[in-house]
């Protein structure tokens, strides 16, 4: 074989074995998110017991409390790390109210499986339109958000939508009124930001 032939057969090879690189490559890390991943802690709504909360000129209740300063609203885009995706809500769709408004029509999936409601925590900014498709998966549930007086009862394998315009400010509890309430029933946060 001459050198000609040599070369040309050695650099088919190299670019077989650049391809195959590439292929592994993709296929290891081709899913990976291109929005930046928040590490460490629950940046999206932090310790309320470690910072200030935003002002406000109503009392806090059992199912009404202070947004502590420094809430992020998720986008459809935002990244949620594996440790907080059972935690806080990311949209489905944001869709603006009318143009030249920063008021948002925000769609949430939730699902109440296991005594529980996941993800658990929604979050938007006042003045959003705020509509959730609620699943009841392994037993009849309901979704009951007093602060707005709000109830939806899916039964088991069925799903309801609820729908309202977040005027008031402050962390809204929902709950199950039908498994314990909010004493001892699953609860979630609705956090409606100033």
């Amino acid at each position: 074989m001459d050198n000609k032939k040599k070369i040309i057969l050695a650099l088919g090879l190299i670019l077989i074995l650049a391809l195959l690189v590439l292929i592994i490559w993709q296929l290891k890390f081709g899913n990976q998110p291109v929005a930046p991943v928040v590490e460490v802690g629950n940046q999206f709504v932090p310790d309320a017991s470690q910072s200030s909360s935003t002002p406000r000129d109503w009392e806090e209740t059992d199912d009404r409390k202070a947004v502590p300063e420094g809430v992020i609203v998720p986008t459809m885009t935002t990244v949620v790390p594996d440790n907080l995706k059972e935690q806080i809500a990311v949209p489905t769709a944001v869709v603006p109210v009318v143009e030249g408004s920063s008021a948002q029509i925000r769609i949430f999936s939730i699902k109440a499986e296991a005594d529980k409601f996941i993800p658990e925590k929604i979050i938007v900014n006042q003045g959003d339109t705020v509509h959730i498709e609620f699943t009841a998966v392994d037993k009849n549930y309901d979704f009951t958000l007093s602060g707005y007086n709000m109830k939806q009862t899916p039964q088991q394998g069925e799903t309801k939508s609820l729908e309202f315009q977040a005027l008031q400010d402050g962390d809204f509890i929902y709950y199950c009124s039908a498994c314990g309430g909010l004493q001892s029933g699953p609860q979630g946060h609705i956090i409606v930001v100033k």
